[in-house]
């Protein structure tokens, strides 16, 4: 994600970039990291 600029004590960010960088975290192919087996798959109450 873009970063925000301090402006007088205040940080801000462009509304586009972070629309940019949204839209392409949505859009991305890229596979899903895995964190290692689900401890609760199998398990029904």
């Amino acid at each position: 994600m873009p970063r925000g600029r301090k402006i007088g004590g205040i940080i801000l960010w462009d509304a586009e970039r972070i629309r940019s960088a949204w839209l392409a975290l949505i859009d991305s192919d890229e596979p899903k990291k895995e964190d290692g087996p689900n401890p609760f798959d199998g398990r029904v109450v």
